[in-house]
C-alpha cells in the first residue's frame, strides 16, 4: 500500500516544523534576556560602519534596545563557546540582529558576519 502525496507532504511538514521549532528553542536557551547589565552596560551608544551604516544602541523602558537599520528590539546577550560574548536582538516577529561584541583599536566594536563570508566591523564614534 502506498502512502498518498498529500499525506507524505504533509508528514514532511511538520517534521520540518518540529525540527525548526526545536532550533529556535535550542538558540534562545543560550540567550540571557534582558541581557548582562554588564555587557549592556559596556556598550557605546552609536556605532558605525563605513561601507554598511550604523547601529544606535538607546534605552527604552528600562531595557537596552539596538536600531540597526530597519531592525530595531530589546537585547538579550549570548556568552560564545570561545568566550566572547553576543548581543541579539529580540523580540515578537523581529529580524534578529546577532553582533560579537568586542574592541579594536581602543574603540568599542561591534562585529557582523553575513553568513556569506563578508565580516561588518561596526566601530564606536
Amino acid at each position: 500500500m502506498t502512502v498518498p502525496v498529500a499525506s507524505r507532504v504533509m508528514r514532511d511538514i511538520t517534521a520540518a516544523a518540529s525540527r525548526i521549532k526545536a532550533q529556535a528553542g535550542a538558540k534562545r536557551e543560550r540567550l540571557t534576556y534582558p541581557g548582562d547589565s554588564a555587557v549592556l552596560a559596556g556598550l557605546a551608544g552609536h556605532y558605525r560602519d563605513p561601507s554598511v551604516g550604523q547601529i544606535t544602541i538607546s534605552e527604552k523602558n528600562g531595557q537596552k534596545w539596538i536600531k540597526a537599520g530597519f531592525v530595531e528590539g530589546p537585547l538579550a546577550t549570548r556568552k560564545n563557546a570561545d568566550g566572547s560574548v553576543s548581543i541579539i536582538s529580540v523580540g515578537p516577529g523581529n529580524i534578529g540582529v546577532d553582533t560579537l561584541v568586542g574592541t579594536a583599536g581602543g574603540k568599542r566594536t561591534l562585529g557582523i558576519n553575513d553568513g556569506q563570508q563578508t565580516q561588518y566591523l561596526y566601530v564606536e564614534d
